[in-house]
């Protein structure tokens, strides 16, 4: 004989999914699956922790395996839920299937993700880390609200490079600039044109032609064969465009923005330490994912 005492709840599938789409592992919270929801959500924090780890999101590719994997594991959870929700008509309600404990799931979920991949206190920001470029003191390889990849463990074992893009801090500020000079380098400038050692760099010109009424575009070769492009206004005059020879102390480095006349840059800030250097530029993704690159060659 059927039992009706049993007071049972069947999952609804809008609502399985309506939790999964409001936060992620709710919909299998409310279908009874804790265990699962905790499983997935370990799995979409240790994804790019792992990846950060092994350097793999530090590429452009990598990048790509990484936010498909996160996107799959979402998708899976979603499709999950409402699976499961269809699947269990006689459910019968556990003492957690109150609105009020799905809300308090939700906002501890939410508190773990922002803790896993926008606080300072992530663990991923060890390894790797985002930023949205907010000038055009790069350009033209960097140009306005490009997002950046930085390896934040590349000098933990290395010295910086000439041409390395390297994140630097200066008061709690980040900035972004590249390297030019190297520690006990003689530098000087000559209308926006870097001689080290005495040696001129070599420059050849770029122009295009979307540029040309405003800049002059070079391509610039460093010491090291490192080979980037310039940028130098027309009509511009820049109070830094040329700087008598300075030598660089030992332990330190000059950096310069590739837009020479628009980069508040160690002309203004001086040379920048070691220690001040946090990470290093890897790649780029243009601000309309149309531009790709690879920053350690450019």
């Amino acid at each position: 004989m059927e039992n009706t005492d049993i007071n049972y709840k069947p999952r609804k599938i809008w609502k399985a999914l309506l939790f999964s789409l409001l936060m992620f592992g709710v919909g299998q919270i409310y279908n009874g699956q804790i265990k699962k929801a905790i499983i997935l959500f370990i799995c979409l924090v240790f994804v790019p922790l792992i990846a950060a780890i092994t350097k793999l999101s530090t590429t452009f590719y990598g990048n790509i395996i990484v936010y498909t994997i996160f996107i799959a594991i979402m998708l899976f959870a979603i499709i999950d839920a409402c699976l499961n929700a269809k699947k269990q008509k006689n459910y019968v309600a556990k003492k957690y299937n109150k609105w009020y404990f799905h809300l308090i799931f939700g906002i501890i979920i939410f508190f773990g993700a922002w803790l896993f991949f926008k606080s300072p206190l992530s663990p991923q920001y060890k390894f790797v880390r985002h930023f949205q470029i907010p000038t055009t003191a790069n350009a033209p390889t960097i140009q306005l609200n490009d997002y950046v990849v930085a390896d934040m463990q590349a000098f933990k074992n290395a010295n910086p490079d000439y041409g390395d893009i390297v994140i630097f801090s200066i008061n709690d500020e980040l900035h972004a600039f590249r390297i030019v000079g190297k520690p006990n380098d003689t530098l000087s400038i000559k209308d926006n044109f870097l001689i080290i050692n005495n040696n001129l760099l070599k420059y050849s010109l770029h122009n295009t032609e979307n540029f040309a009424k405003y800049y002059d575009e070079y391509e610039e070769e460093l010491p090291n064969g490192h080979k980037h492009l310039i940028w130098k206004y027309l009509e511009f005059s820049n109070e830094k465009a040329d700087i008598e020879i300075i030598i660089i102390p030992n332990d330190c480095y000059f950096v310069m923005g590739d837009n020479r006349d628009d980069a508040f840059d160690s002309r203004y800030l001086g040379v920048i330490t070691k220690e001040q250097i946090k990470g290093k530029a890897t790649c780029l993704i243009g601000n309309n994912f149309k531009r790709n690159i690879d920053l350690t060659k450019n």
